[in-house]
């Protein structure tokens, strides 16, 4: 079962946290969560699912995605990046949170299911927009100028077939 959700984005202002402080716009979590087709990603990730109405409930593609690109640009194992992820707002919040939670949002085991899910062709178009340096096509995903992805985008594609069992 998936839940749709129209407003992928919230504003760094709206996301709540506990001790009364607000997130830095300017920090580098909240200006890729403005850069990267969180809508795109869902629409091809519902298509992923078959019957959204059949099954468990489903995590957001925002945090299935967010959670591979957060591990990916870390460079971190499925355990790690849970880890990091409930230790820093911004990445909560990158990952499509409401308000910051002291809790794992998830089990550690679920990326597998995120990358089995979420398969090679959304990662590839959909993440590489993260990994272009500052100033160059942001918003504009290597796939479609028809450029080879980047080393890392790669890397993570790769994963996902192994995952898949391609």
């Amino acid at each position: 079962m998936y839940k749709h959700n129209a407003k992928q984005l919230l504003l760094p202002h709206e996301f709540f946290m506990p001790f009364e402080g607000q997130l830095n716009p300017e920090n580098r979590w909240c200006k890729l969560a403005g850069m990267i087709p969180w809508e795109t990603a869902e629409e091809r990730y519902i298509e992923s699912l078959g019957n959204p109405n059949a099954g468990q409930k489903a995590y957001s593609a925002r945090m299935a995605l967010g959670t591979l690109i957060i591990q990916n640009k870390k460079n971190l194992s499925d355990r790690e990046t849970v880890a990091e992820i409930t230790e820093n707002p911004y990445l909560q919040y990158f990952i499509g949170l409401p308000a910051f939670v002291q809790e794992p949002p998830f089990d550690a085991s679920l990326l597998v299911h995120f990358r089995k899910r979420l398969g090679k062709d959304i990662i590839t178009s959909s993440m590489s927009c993260c990994f272009w340096k500052k100033n160059r096509i942001p918003k504009v995903t290597m796939t479609l100028l028809g450029r080879e992805p980047p080393r890392v985008v790669k890397t993570l594609a790769l994963r996902s077939q192994r995952t898949n069992g391609i």
